[in-house]
């Protein structure tokens, strides 16, 4: 699974009370890399 699908994935199953621990995983994995900056994180929320 690619990442921008990944983080995708968790932020549905957050928002749907469908959280499981690979999702917690998934976002805490992408806010620790640096290479994922605020523009986008902001291309991600906006869609």
């Amino acid at each position: 699974m690619n990442v921008e699908l990944g983080i995708k994935t968790a932020i549905k199953a957050v928002m749907n009370n469908r959280v499981k621990r690979e999702h917690i995983e998934t976002l805490e994995n992408a806010l620790a890399n640096p290479q994922l900056n605020d523009n986008y994180w902001q291309l991600i929320l906006d869609k």
